[in-house]
Order: C-alpha cells, then structure tokens, then sequence
C-alpha cells in the first residue's frame, strides 16, 4: 500500500503510464506517476477527471473543458473545447482522440487541437473506442449511443450509464446497477453490480 497526501479521487492510465489524481491537503490538484516500485509526483494540469492514451501518448481531461496531453514526461495544456466539465476520453491514436462533457459536447481530438463536433440534449458520461466503434454513455433515456461520424445514434436505452470500457473485439459497460458485455451492438452477457462483488469477495487482495 502507498500513502499519497491529500484525496485521491482517480487511478488509470494506459501501458506503462499509470497515475493516481486527486486533491492535496491545501485543495490543489495533486498527481502522481507509477515508477514500477511506487509514487513519484509529477505536475498535474488541473483538476482531472479521466485519462487514456496509446504508446507515450496521452490525454486528460477535467474540470473548466480540461485538456492536457502527455508528452516528454509532462503534461502540456491544450485549448480547452469547452469551458464545461470534460467527464472521459478514449485515444485511438495521435490523430484521433473523443471526449464528451457535462454540457452534452461531444469533442473530437489530436496532437493538433480539440474541437466540439456534436452537442447531446443531456450530459454525456462516458466514451470508449474500438478501431469500429465510439461507444458513449449518458443518463437513460439515451442511455448508451454510437457516433456515427456525423450524429450520436441511441443503441440502447434504459441504463444510467457510467463507463464504456472499449478494448480489442470487447467492449464493457458499466451501469448504476449492472457490469454488461457488448459485441457488435448487442448485449451479449450482464451480471448486476452486487452479484459481481460477491464474485470476486474472495479473490485476495497482494500487499505492494
């Protein structure tokens, strides 16, 4: 186990780059960097609250339209698309990243600049990408939609999404009550929230 100063209100990352952000004792972003041994603090680009990325690229996204890549051991502030709440991003690669925020923006992304290519009549959650698919979640009664390249298509309805978790043919949803699997459009399997936890109750945690 490792003591980091403050709160911490988030872990992730992507390879070899993981991160843990929160808030230190004062009330400033605070984030740390995962050395293979523990925690080395790095300068955090503001408030976060969510990070993707592939090979040594990287973006977050946060509070106040937050965007910041990951690059040369830093993060380096973009234009902000939005001056809303930027809830999650999913990079495919240097030229092609998605965001989505609370006012309902829909933003796509690169290296070069991040711009608002759709607005959602609710706030938007969660977005994950496949290399076929951008998956992105809100409240019911949009639920779970895909972008189609030019709109958001409602594909399901009746959850209150909260993460789209996009990887290789797979992609996980995860609900106020329920952990869902998808393939292509369809949901394949789902087990509830609590039935998972009761699942996995006696995997045993390993000391660091």
């Amino acid at each position: 186990a490792f003591d980091l100063p403050g709160t911490t209100v988030g872990v992730g990352g992507w390879g070899a780059n993981v991160f843990a952000w929160g808030l230190a004792p004062d009330g400033r972003p605070r984030m740390a960097r995962w050395t293979g041994a523990g925690f080395d603090a790095v300068t955090s680009p503001g408030f976060v609250s969510r990070l993707d990325g592939v090979g040594e690229l990287g973006f977050a996204v946060g509070r106040g339209g937050l965007v910041a890549r990951w690059e040369a051991g830093r993060w380096i502030r973009m234009d902000p698309p939005t001056g809303a709440v930027l809830t999650d991003v999913a990079v495919r690669s240097e030229r092609e990243a998605f965001a989505v925020g609370l006012d309902g923006a829909f933003v796509l992304g690169s290296v070069h600049g991040w711009t608002v290519a759709a607005h959602h009549d609710a706030p938007l959650l969660a977005v994950g990408a496949t290399a076929e698919t951008v998956w992105v979640g809100a409240d019911h009664p949009s639920s779970l939609m895909v972008w189609d390249g030019a709109a958001l298509e409602v594909v399901h309805r009746g959850f209150d999404v909260r993460g789209v978790e996009a990887r290789g043919a797979g992609t996980l949803m995860t609900t106020t009550s329920d952990l869902l699997e998808l393939r292509g459009r369809e949901i394949h399997a789902g087990l509830q929230a609590d039935a998972f936890a009761a699942a996995i109750a006696h995997v045993p945690v390993e000391a660091t």
